[in-house]
């Protein structure tokens, strides 16, 4: 029997799998959720509050006082690995668009 060619992506999704599932079963995650889940909103609003003050500083201090097409601009923002973690709160930028 001849071995069976699997596409290179198929091998990147599945070890990023597999990392993803070590770190929610790690100690230090499963500790950040019990303490978020006492009480969500007020760490959502508060993660959205810092996301909001950073994307406007650093909106301002690239850009300043020029014309910029938003969506593009925060496009730019999540694609950076250390801010991508701020995606799923993309509706509470709407206010400021």
């Amino acid at each position: 029997m001849s071995p069976v060619w699997v596409p290179a992506t198929f091998h990147a999704a599945y070890n990023f799998f597999l990392g993803f599932k070590c770190h929610v079963a790690s100690e230090s995650h499963v500790r950040q959720m019990l303490l978020i889940g006492e009480d969500p909103r007020r760490h959502i609003q508060d993660f959205s509050r810092e996301f909001q003050k950073n994307f406007v500083d650093l909106l301002r201090t690239t850009h300043g006082e020029k014309k910029v097409h938003i969506n593009h601009f925060y496009q730019q923002v999540i694609a950076e690995k250390e801010v991508s973690t701020y995606l799923p709160f993309y509706s509470g930028m709407k206010m400021l668009i």
